[in-house]
């Protein structure tokens, strides 16, 4: 597990920097969302630089991708209300699906 921490952080990072950008698209001013945004950006690509001393990467960019999709829609679902649907729900299936078979 300890192996995986940094690339744990580096999805965690991304999903609060992408909400922060919504945030900043839903509002007239750049402050402070769009900076706060940036900077979890920059902290996710620390983290992900950190991740690909350990994980090759193309098993980081897997788990990064697919992770961020499906948390950033649930994120999206919840916190920004936007529409869910069976589609969408069956492509997190999968994504998830293609996520055990490429870690494991």
């Amino acid at each position: 597990m300890k192996l995986y921490l940094p690339i744990i952080a580096t999805v965690l990072f991304n999903m609060v920097a992408h909400s922060f950008m919504k945030v900043s698209s839903m509002r007239n001013s750049l402050m402070p969302h769009f900076f706060i945004g940036i900077t979890f950006f920059a902290l996710s690509v620390f983290f992900y630089r950190t991740s690909l001393k350990i994980i090759p990467l193309n098993k980081a960019f897997i788990i990064l991708n697919g992770s961020s999709y499906i948390l950033i829609g649930f994120i999206s679902t919840y916190l920004f209300h936007e529409q869910f649907s069976l589609k969408l729900f069956l492509g997190y299936l999968l994504v998830l699906a293609g996520l055990m078979v490429s870690i494991l």
